[in-house]
C-alpha cells in the first residue's frame, strides 16, 4: 500500500508540474481572463504542495497547510467561475458565497484558534459545497449555450464531491494506524490525479486543436 501511495503521489506531483509548464507556455497576456487564473491556479497549488512537503520534512507536520490549500482553492476557483458565468445573478452568487464564507472562518477562527490543528469540517464542507455548487451552475448552462471549459469543470466537479467526503474523514483517519487510512489518502490521490487529467484534456482541446485542425 506504501509503494501504491507514493506511486500515485508522484504521478499526480508530475501531473500537476506538466499542467504548469503546458499553460505556462500557451496562456499570453491577451489570453482568457479565465485562463490565465487557471495558471495562477495551478502555480499556486504546486507552490503549495511543495512547500507542504519541505515542512513535512522539517517539522514533520503540514496540516495547517490543508486550511492555506482549502481557502486558496475556493477564492481561485470561485474567481475562475465568476469569469465564465455570463448571468449576472451567477456572478453576483460567487461574490455573495466567498465573502460569506470567509466572514463565518474569520469569526470561527478568531473564537476557535485550535482549529488551526485539525481539519476543519465546516471549512471542508463550506468549501467543497460552494465548489461544487458552482460547477453543477456550469453545467446547468451548458444546456442552453456551449461552455468554454467542460473538461475542466467535470474535474473540479468530481473532485469536489468526492474530496469532501475523504477530508471530512481526515480527522479520524489521522487517529488510526498508518495501514488503514492510507488507502483513504490514495484514493485522494486518485480523485486529484483526475482533476489534473482533466486540466490537461482541456488544454488540449485549447491550444493543440487550434494548431492541428483535425483533432477535437
Amino acid at each position: 500500500m506504501i509503494f501504491v501511495y507514493y506511486t500515485s503521489y508522484w504521478i499526480y506531483l508530475a501531473m500537476l508540474l506538466l499542467n504548469v509548464i503546458l499553460y505556462s507556455v500557451r496562456v499570453k497576456r491577451d489570453s482568457d481572463k479565465a485562463l490565465k487564473i487557471l495558471l495562477v491556479y495551478l502555480w499556486t497549488m504546486f507552490i503549495i504542495q511543495v512547500v507542504s512537503d519541505v515542512m513535512t520534512y522539517i517539522a514533520s507536520d503540514n496540516l495547517y497547510f490543508t486550511h492555506i490549500y482549502l481557502c486558496t482553492h475556493f477564492v481561485l476557483l470561485s474567481s475562475f467561475y465568476r469569469t465564465v458565468f455570463t448571468n449576472l445573478r451567477q456572478r453576483n452568487f460567487v461574490i455573495l458565497s466567498l465573502s460569506v464564507v470567509f466572514l463565518f472562518l474569520i469569526i470561527q477562527y478568531s473564537m476557535h484558534p485550535e482549529l488551526l490543528s485539525y481539519y476543519n469540517l465546516s471549512e471542508i464542507f463550506a468549501v467543497n459545497y460552494l465548489v461544487t455548487v458552482y460547477s453543477l451552475i456550469y453545467n446547468y448552462n451548458s444546456l442552453s449555450v456551449k461552455i468554454q471549459f467542460p473538461y475542466i469543470n467535470w474535474g473540479v466537479m468530481t473532485y469536489s464531491i468526492l474530496s469532501t467526503a475523504l477530508f471530512l474523514y481526515g480527522n479520524i483517519a489521522t487517529k488510526m494506524d498508518l495501514k488503514i487510512s492510507i488507502p483513504v489518502w490514495i484514493i485522494h490521490l486518485v480523485v486529484i490525479i483526475f482533476l489534473q487529467s482533466m486540466i490537461f484534456i482541456q488544454w488540449i482541446k485549447c491550444f493543440y486543436k487550434n494548431n492541428y485542425g483535425e483533432l477535437s
